[in-house]
């Protein structure tokens, strides 16, 4: 659905004003009392160690948040202007002032939940959720680009972190182009992710997109947040703060419409509330740093669910949408199959005019997002369908082999395992598979692999399956 109108809603510390763009306005209040705030944080401690499961719970969050900001004049505007939208979306922006209490502008905004709509706004069909924030400088127009979208994905897998799943995403977003037609893509991947390596991919490439796919941390002495690339002579993490990457933008004489931080989970200070602090301030630095539009994760987040919004996302994009769009997507697949934190953890901010990165495709052209309409699994991932009892036909040969190589590098993997009786339990388990491997194929192998990867509880056994998928797929 396209986007017809536009909220703008300025949050200072004590005031708050609504505008929407035909120019009608609504002023009113802040509501954060001292028991407010010690509530939302106690709510915000929560999230943090991912143990809200009950639906509820986030929805009494998200009132108090809306309550916060949303009185009854501006809560009127809202509902006013989105019951005009019926066939349409509602672009709504949060925008802080600049002297706002940082306490206000850190809080988890992407749960506010509407109880006249009995929604949270980060997942409404007929509302794109976004961060605005204002600079000095015009805003800048979001324009299309011709085709192709240039996109550079940079992959870091430091040996001292856990495993970072990528293929699936990479190919996904390969499978935007369409055989016969016009590319819609250009991808180029950066792997191993040393600084020097992407100064040149960026000079090389030039891309519209810069999408990071690893971990981060929180350094509680500089209080920043980093990336963590990989260091060339240790293959070890290689911590990169903002101001690093911003250089290397800066002498690549390429700065991108888009950059995209895909935290995985697994760090070793996922749980520090310190996280919060990482990526709230890396992702606003890049916007003041002629970024027009940063995605980035306010919560640490698993592979396969971080996969499964990327695929929603880019989906959007080739199929015309704005990055406001995609991200709005994303948040609704998130939390359309698991009822949790998760479709509040992507957050974008924005100072652009969005308008979309690419055009609209022709009328009548084949569905881009190689996910469309296609059951997943719980990676997010297509999972390939098991062959028909009535095929005799054996498995192709190249895809037997590549399925033996999968198995060949889970085997040697198990070594990393410290427990001695699990590791001899998959070690026997992989070693049958390879066996039997006459009869199976990649796609079975990556099948079998996901069973036996959501029957898991043990991480380390867990990151061998994830291997083999990786691999097999």
């Amino acid at each position: 659905m396209p986007v017809t109108n536009e909220i703008t809603i300025v949050v200072g510390t004590t005031k708050v004003k609504a505008t929407s763009k035909g120019g009608a306005t609504k002023n009113g209040f802040v509501f954060l009392d001292q028991l407010r705030r010690a509530t939302i944080k106690v709510f915000e401690e929560m999230l943090l160690d991912d143990t809200i499961q009950n639906r509820r719970h986030m929805e009494v969050l998200g009132q108090h948040l809306y309550a916060a900001i949303f009185d009854k004049d501006v809560d009127q505007l809202l509902n006013k202007k989105l019951s005009e939208v019926q066939s349409g979306r509602l672009r709504l922006q949060l925008q802080f002032e600049k002297d706002v209490d940082p306490e206000i502008a850190s809080l988890p905004w992407e749960f506010l939940y509407s109880p006249t709509r009995q929604d949270f706004l980060a997942t409404d069909v007929n509302l794109v959720l976004s961060r605005y924030m204002e600079l000095d400088e015009d805003r800048e127009v979001f324009s299309q680009c011709d085709r192709p979208l240039r996109a550079l994905i940079v992959i870091s897998r430091p040996n001292d972190e856990r495993t970072v799943l990528s293929k699936e995403v990479v190919n996904a977003i390969k499978s935007l182009n369409v055989e016969g037609q016009e590319s819609t893509i250009a991808l180029e991947v950066v792997d191993p992710p040393t600084l020097q390596n992407i100064e040149d991919a960026l000079r090389n490439h030039q891309p519209h997109i810069f999408h990071f796919i690893g971990h981060g941390k929180y350094d509680p002495v500089k209080r920043n947040g980093h990336l963590l690339l990989v260091n060339p002579n240790t293959n070890s993490s290689d911590p990169c703060d903002d101001s690093t990457l911003i250089d290397r933008f800066r002498d690549a004489k390429c700065f991108p419409r888009l950059v995209f931080l895909h935290m995985c989970e697994g760090g070793a200070s996922e749980k520090d509330a310190s996280t919060l602090q990482a990526f709230s301030g890396f992702a606003p630095k890049l916007i003041h740093a002629k970024i027009p539009s940063v995605v980035a994760m306010q919560y640490p987040i698993k592979n396969e669910h971080a996969r499964d919004f990327s695929l929603a996302f880019y989906a959007t994009l080739a199929d015309g949408g704005s990055v406001d769009e995609g991200v709005q997507e994303g948040r609704r697949k998130l939390d359309l199959n698991r009822r949790s934190r998760l479709f509040g953890t992507p957050v974008l901010y924005m100072h652009s005019a969005e308008i979309g990165i690419l055009p609209k495709p022709p009328p009548g052209a084949a569905q881009t997002a190689s996910t469309a309409g296609s059951p997943t699994n719980g990676l997010g991932v297509e999972k390939a369908p098991a062959q028909s009892a009535l095929v005799t036909t054996p498995p192709d040969p190249a895809s037997i082999i590549k399925a033996s190589e999968a198995l060949s590098a889970g085997i040697k993997a198990t070594e990393a395992i410290p427990d001695a009786v699990n590791k001899k339990k998959l070690r026997q388990r992989l070693f049958k598979m390879k066996k039997d491997i006459k009869d199976k194929s990649s796609t079975d192998i990556f099948n079998e692999s996901f069973d036996a990867w959501q029957e898991e509880t043990d991480p380390a056994v867990k990151a061998v399956w994830e291997l083999i998928m990786e691999e097999a797929s």
